[in-house]
């Protein structure tokens, strides 16, 4: 299955869901689910609803975290 996540190609080798696919991609970032914000296919999906996501072949996601700082 091939997605895209923030804009880079990703190859999938088991089907998953959204949840899944944001804690595998959150270890390698250290960033924390509660500080991010996700649309696939350019719609938001509500954090409730990352573990009744699945992921399909084609979907777009972006994943954004919030930068605090000044």
């Amino acid at each position: 299955m091939q997605i895209v996540f923030n804009g880079e190609p990703v190859q999938l080798t088991t089907p998953c869901n959204l949840l899944e696919l944001l804690q595998r991609k959150l270890s390698e970032t250290h960033a924390s689910l509660e500080n991010v914000v996700v649309a696939v296919n350019q719609d938001f999906v509500h954090r409730h609803n990352y573990q009744s996501f699945n992921v399909s072949d084609g979907d777009t996601i972006e994943m954004l975290s919030a930068v605090v700082g000044g």
